[in-house]
């Protein structure tokens, strides 16, 4: 039985991947190019393979870098797969923390690398605390779902024990989404987990 788009509720479902690639050629494969989608990627875990970035003070003694695959990746993710400024990169980093943790270098080298609007600051383990970076990257989304009825929101990310409830921001997203512009949202999380 079809479903009305008034009946749909915003859903959510995780697709576990092992790599930033695997998750790009999982979008590739399942994603149409007339589809109604938005794609966020997480810095860390997903952009910084390197988990020794995660710790403070020890972050200061790792080489920033993003891997060439990655890089790869990334780049065939916005050409092929989301060509409608529909890409965001997402992170709870700000550059202010500069002391326990190199955050300012992490972000400025996201930034030189990776051709998509950066969003910090989001604090997703409690969605909605920082409200005005949260406005931020919902207008953007707004932005590009204007008039649409329906929006896949895609997320890739890394299997964090820090953030056990993935589901709540992506969930937090969709259900604002859908309060301010009437759309409704499917949420699908690709989790990569080494």
């Amino acid at each position: 039985m079809e479903i009305s788009g008034q009946e749909r509720e915003c859903t959510y479902s995780e697709v576990m991947v092992e790599s930033f690639a695997e998750a790009v050629d999982y979008l590739r494969k399942e994603t149409d190019e007339n589809e109604s989608k938005f794609c966020l990627v997480d810095v860390d875990g997903t952009l910084f393979t390197d988990n020794v970035l995660k710790l403070p003070v020890l972050c200061h003694f790792v080489p920033l870098t993003i891997s060439e695959d990655i890089k790869n990746s990334f780049y065939s993710l916005m050409s092929d797969v989301f060509v409608d400024n529909n890409i965001a990169v997402i992170t709870n980093r700000n550059n202010s923390e500069r002391i326990l943790w190199n955050s300012n270098k992490v972000l400025q080298h996201v930034k030189d690398v990776c051709e998509a609007p950066l969003f910090t600051s989001l604090n997703r383990q409690i969605p909605g605390l920082n409200k005005r970076n949260c406005d931020n990257l919902l207008s953007r989304v707004m932005e590009y779902v204007q008039s649409k009825d329906y929006l896949k929101l895609y997320s890739i990310e890394d299997h964090s024990l820090i953030s056990p409830f993935r589901n709540h921001f992506l969930e937090y997203l969709a259900k604002r989404i859908k309060y301010g512009s009437g759309t409704d949202v499917e949420v699908v999380n690709l989790v990569i987990k080494r």
